[in-house]
């Protein structure tokens, strides 16, 4: 259908999290309802992909070019959820493009499910979730409803974590869902 990119990360002890973040972590996206290509592992160092057609945020401009209007768009507090819960510590401009159609897509997700509790939070897209110092805010703008919808697809998720040997990755990532759902006040359904 489109074109295949092909992604090898250098051959060590941290090559296989890599492929296996960017696997899963496709999968997350669209249980979120964020916009990424699927990705599928191929062996324990290289994923493919479909290219995207667009720019990714570096080349237009770096992060002194994202707006709030961008950022508080509905793609975007989903963008921001689905980082906070695959722990992602790495969305740089480099690591969300808008596509041909201007919507954003997450792109690069290597470096997702951390073990630290708070990553995702340094993500542009995650302040609608924190509290400004690394810790969850005390509401957030994001419906019960959505979140349930959300719970279910993630939980149906659970067989391609264990599949892959990740099944605490999906536990910690069902964890900081159920730690959202008790502050989640927002009245708008996003997906």
């Amino acid at each position: 259908k489109g074109t295949i990119v092909r992604k090898e990360f250098k051959e060590g002890t941290e090559s296989k999290a890599h492929v296996d973040s960017e696997v899963l972590a496709s999968g997350v996206a669209e249980a979120v309802g964020v916009q990424a290509p699927v990705v599928v592992g191929l062996d324990r160092r290289t994923v493919i992909m479909e290219h995207v057609s667009g720019q990714t945020w570096a080349e237009r401009g770096g992060l002194s070019t994202l707006t709030q209007d961008r950022i508080n768009s509905d793609e975007g507090r989903l963008l921001g959820l689905h980082d906070v819960l695959i722990g992602n510590l790495d969305r740089s401009p480099g690591n969300f493009m808008v596509n041909d159609k201007g919507s954003l897509v997450a792109i690069d997700h290597g470096y997702g499910f951390q073990a630290s509790p708070m990553a995702g939070f340094s993500s542009p897209f995650a302040g609608h979730f924190t509290n400004g110092t690394w810790g969850f805010a005390d509401k957030i703008d994001v419906s019960p409803r959505d979140l349930s919808v959300i719970r279910g697809r993630l939980t149906a998720l659970r067989g391609d974590f264990e599949a892959r040997g990740r099944g605490r990755w999906h536990d910690e990532m069902m964890d900081r869902l159920g730690r959202l759902e008790k502050i989640a006040t927002g009245t708008k359904d996003r997906l």
